[in-house]
């Protein structure tokens, strides 16, 4: 071959290479401009968060193509693509127009939990257990992309092992001081697996999560054989489970006020302090033994001692599982009707959103 000859060669090489280059990059744009995108949270990452649980998360984010049919049927493709050209608050529109399961829950919260399950589930569940439920990442919805947020519980070591605790720093009286409400690696696995039975995926995570990082009031309670303990609420939120509270314990003729919010009662905390905390050792469903609850219903004079050994027996297996698989309220309306509310309405938010 002469160098003429080999000289051509190699310029149609080259036209082939940018061709080729050309074409893929077309392909992508085509993709990104059909499909929602992945993008950093432009304020960065919490110092708190490890690195290799954002390159995890990041590196899922690479896999996970809206075009795939493995990963997104046709009716969730088709969402993706409306909301992509139209932006996301355009989506309970759209899914007015259609006759899909999704329909069956709060659209924008489908279109956002389907997403994130499918991080979660490329990362795995093995993988996840390093850093849940201490870390959270959120993919938020913005101009029909993702913004990829993450979010970490501050930590301090203290002499009683690490302490968790909100970036808010939610402050709770006890003789006479304030102080900062935190939580024990314990208190935070009792809380996650006896309240929010879900937290392990992405949808229970972020429910789980709120609890540590955006719950702002707490309130001193009164636990046998603890001379420090809290209690704390969760909000009630339509169309989710934590709704059956307000449908059950409000009484019927009671209408559903518009204003402010309703919230039920989570449980109770015994507490210590150490350093400027007031930190949480354990968590106590309501009617666990030592919680106002059960000191009201042992000393209940109406309650027969049959009843009583029933509802015992009923609370040795009450937790947030056991109330989602039986949606048996009763026990709790027993306690609301006898004294201590489960249920409560505010007009102020016991919640911080961020």
């Amino acid at each position: 071959m002469g160098k003429e000859q080999k000289r051509f060669q190699k310029k149609k090489e080259r036209e082939r290479a940018v061709a080729r280059k050309l074409q893929l990059q077309r392909i992508a744009k085509q993709y990104t401009d059909t499909y929602p995108v992945f993008i950093d949270d432009p304020r960065g990452n919490p110092k708190e968060t490890p690195e290799s649980f954002v390159k995890a998360v990041k590196h899922a984010c690479k896999r996970i193509r809206f075009d795939d049919t493995e990963l997104f049927n046709p009716a969730q493709q088709e969402a993706y693509r409306y909301v992509k050209k139209k932006g996301h608050r355009v989506l309970e529109e759209w899914l007015e127009c259609t006759h899909t399961s999704v329909k069956e829950v709060h659209g924008l919260t489908a279109y956002m939990l389907k997403v994130g399950q499918t991080v979660f589930d490329q990362i795995g569940q093995e993988q996840l257990a390093k850093w849940l439920p201490y870390h959270d990442v959120r993919l938020v919805p913005f101009a029909g992309d993702f913004i990829v947020q993450f979010r970490s519980l501050k930590q301090k070591s203290t002499v009683g092992g690490i302490t968790y605790y909100s970036s808010k720093k939610p402050k709770l009286l006890v003789n006479g001081k304030k102080w900062t409400v935190g939580f024990s690696t314990h208190a935070i696995q009792q809380i996650c697996n006896r309240v929010v039975p879900t937290w392990r995926t992405y949808g229970g995570m972020g429910d789980a999560f709120a609890i540590f990082e955006q719950c702002n009031h707490y309130e001193p309670a009164n636990i046998v054989n603890e001379s420090l303990a809290f209690t704390f609420y969760d909000l009630c939120i339509q169309g989710f489970f934590s709704w059956n509270y307000v449908r059950e314990l409000l009484p019927i003729n009671e209408d559903i006020r518009p204003d402010g919010n309703y919230y039920y009662r989570v449980g109770y905390c015994p507490a210590v302090i150490e350093d400027e905390f007031l930190k949480a050792k354990t968590l106590l469903c309501p009617g666990y033994h030592g919680t106002p609850e059960y000191d009201t219903l042992m000393r209940s004079r109406v309650v027969s001692d049959e009843e009583r050994s029933q509802m015992q027996e009923q609370l040795r297996q009450h937790d947030g599982q056991a109330l989602r698989d039986t949606k048996d309220f009763s026990i709790l309306k027993w306690f609301h009707k006898n004294g201590i509310p489960q249920l409560t309405w505010n007009n102020e938010k016991w919640y911080n959103g961020n």
